[in-house]
This record gives C-alpha cells, structure tokens and sequence, in this order.
C-alpha cells in the first residue's frame, strides 16, 4: 500500500470516479450481463456523502461511498482501479470505513453485495465480515453482510 493516499472527495475527481468504478465492475458485468448497481450522480455523491477516495501518485485509484446509521455504517460503494487491486487500496478504504464507525460510535460496517460476486464475498468474509442475511433486489440475490467492531 506504500504510496496510497485517503482523502476527501473533491469535485475535480468526479470523471475518475465514473471511469474507476465502470472499469472495476465491468468484469462482474461481463460475466453475468448485470450491472452491480445503478447508475451513481457523481456530484451529489462526492458532496452529500462525503465520498473519500484513494491516491497514488495524484491519481485516483479507489473510491468509498458510506451511508451513516444510527446504529451502523453502510458501505454504498467501494471500488478499486482493477491495475490496483490486491495493492492494499480497498483494505485502506475499508479501514476507514471501520474507523468511521468506532468514531460513530455504532461500531458496526454492514455492507451488501450481488450473490453472484463471489471473489467479493471471499474478500469480506477474509476481512471479518460475516454474512447476516439475504434478500431478492430487484431480481438479484443480495448478501447482507456485517462486522462489528471491538
């Protein structure tokens, strides 16, 4: 992870944003012709949300979207640059978002992802997560996943 940078969302990032987040997903989307989720308002996210986002170089190579709770963190969207997976970006971006939490005081990251990304679950479950339920959205099988935090 040497060199990665967490920060702030700032507008400028919003063409990186769409173009990360279509190039990170788009192996889920070609091997199952769905997309993983609809489609995002970029600006809204980045100053509603508070998006954060991971640096290398200046050049922005992950993305974590979260929805707070009153009793947990929502993970709406993390994505890594697919030249920077398994370099330790989306493990930064985690971390914060488990930060997030213990700092919210909720102390729980609950997240959700389509049944049919199994190299997603695989990571979660490796990262502590453990899988709470499931449900049909929108014809997909989503796997509601939670962490609770020391």
């Amino acid at each position: 992870m040497s060199g990665t940078r967490v920060r702030a969302a700032r507008g400028a990032d919003v063409p990186a944003l769409r173009t990360l987040v279509a190039g990170a997903f788009a192996p889920f989307t070609a091997r199952t012709g769905a997309r993983s989720a609809p489609p995002v308002d970029w600006e809204t996210v980045v100053w509603a949300l508070a998006a954060v986002v991971a640096t290398r170089d200046d050049r922005v190579v992950g993305v974590l979207v979260l929805w707070p709770h009153p009793d947990h963190v929502l993970v709406e969207i993390l994505a890594v640059a697919p030249e920077e997976q398994g370099r330790g970006v989306g493990a930064a971006l985690l971390d914060r978002a488990e930060l997030t939490a213990i700092e919210s005081g909720t102390n729980t990251v609950r997240l959700q992802t389509d049944a049919r990304m199994t190299e997603a679950l695989a990571h979660w479950v490796r990262r502590g997560y453990t899988e709470v339920g499931r449900r049909p959205l929108n014809g997909v099988d989503r796997v509601l996943l939670e962490k609770r935090l020391g």
